[in-house]
């Protein structure tokens, strides 16, 4: 998604990413102006948080930034500013088996119509079953 809008994905998985970003907070956010920065693992780096603020009060175009994380960046304790009215939160979750090969899953709906699922057979193996429930989720209503 970044490549298509022609942005530039940055993770703070990467040590010296990361660093540089605590060192100059500002630059890192400056540093591709005009395209889409994604910046992954954002909690790594808290300091960014005021420095995003700044950034945005200085140019609020929208969409210049993505950031992502396995962290609620709201709820950190390191986190200096509520961030109230500055940041969307969209909560992700895992994908599930039909979204990882491209099926919409019936499953649910025929669970709830009452549907008996006496006669199904599989060819997977308990150990593809295991497999299977580590790669993906569990839908959620």
């Amino acid at each position: 998604m970044v490549d298509s809008k022609d942005g530039r994905l940055v993770s703070f998985d990467d040590p010296v990413a990361a660093n540089g970003a605590r060192e100059d907070p500002v630059g890192c956010l400056n540093s591709d102006p005009g395209r889409l920065l994604a910046i992954d693992e954002v909690q790594r780096v808290p300091e960014l948080v005021l420095a995003l603020k700044f950034v945005v009060d200085g140019d609020n175009r929208l969409g210049r930034f993505l950031l992502t994380g396995s962290a609620n960046l709201l709820k950190l304790p390191t986190i200096e500013d509520s961030l109230a009215g500055w940041a969307e939160i969209i909560e992700l979750f895992g994908l599930s088996q039909g979204e990882l090969i491209g099926h919409r899953e019936k499953f649910i709906d025929r669970a709830l119509s009452g549907e008996r699922f006496i006669n199904h057979t599989s060819d997977l193996s308990r150990s593809d079953y295991l497999e299977l429930a580590v790669a993906g989720d569990i839908p959620r209503s």
